[in-house]
């Protein structure tokens, strides 16, 4: 499918800028050895509509960008219009790992709908589900700032991964999160800090139960916590197998 690039535009990660009335976002995209992101685009009204991939929840332009500033595409969807397969570095420079990513639009037009996912690029048919979630769902909620993943696994044939992101971008210094994690019974089995930087992408913690000091865990609870205030944050689980298999859990249902 021939894609209808409008225009080459550029984009951000200082803070300050006022946010759009909403967004979507997706915590724990980008790459990570042969695994890339890729996403479907849908435009729900009958009019064109400009969709914008960013890692801040603003629709920037060259006059709206402060420096450093890096280029990125903004694509233009016919009404009813859809893009399919879109790789996450078509449309942001990156030079790899993971962040949040969100999908912005100008003020006043509807967001699109998305399907975000992981790809393996050595093995095609292997491929990850992102959550797609509102930022005023999860950035507005009682409670913003603490996340709750169930099924945290360690063992010869699985273990989870932790990717997040903190969404404030008022904090002037890195964010930090405490990392918690429970038995299936609830009894406190370790826990542990980490910092994100401005700027640095999402914190990924691969095994983070093992990280944490804990050698066996089936069906486990990690809690994430930040520890900067009421802070929102944001984030996924995944929980990887020894024959493939991945599975993604949100750390609260939008």
């Amino acid at each position: 499918m021939t894609r209808n690039w409008i225009a080459v535009v550029v984009l951000s990660a200082a803070a300050g800028a006022a946010a759009q009335a909403d967004s979507l976002l997706v915590a724990g995209a980008g790459s990570a050895g042969s695994w890339r992101t890729e996403f479907d685009v849908a435009n729900p009204i009958g009019t064109g509509l400009l969709v914008q991939f960013n890692t801040v929840p603003v629709f920037q332009t060259s006059s709206t960008c402060p420096e450093p500033c890096h280029a990125l595409g903004t694509i233009g969807l016919a009404g009813f219009g859809a893009e399919s397969g879109i790789p996450l570095r078509s449309v942001i420079a990156t030079t790899g790992g993971l962040f949040t990513v969100y999908i912005v639009v100008p003020e006043g037009s509807p967001l699109p709908v998305v399907r975000a996912r992981v790809i393996n690029g050595d093995r095609p048919s292997q491929a990850i589900e992102l959550p797609v979630v509102r930022r005023s769902s999860v950035a507005g909620r009682a409670g913003a700032s603490v996340l709750d993943f169930p099924a945290a696994e360690r063992s010869d044939s699985a273990h989870s991964n932790l990717a997040v992101d903190c969404l404030d971008e008022s904090y002037p210094e890195p964010c930090e999160v405490r990392v918690e994690a429970f038995s299936g019974e609830g009894d406190a089995l370790g826990s542990g800090s980490f910092s994100i930087l401005a700027g640095s992408g999402d914190l990924l913690v691969v095994d983070v139960v093992g990280a944490l000091g804990i050698p066996q865990l089936d069906g486990g609870h990690l809690r994430v916590s930040n520890l900067r205030g009421n802070g929102a944050i944001w984030g996924v689980v995944s929980e990887v197998r020894a024959d493939g298999g991945v599975a993604v859990s949100e750390g609260w249902n939008p």
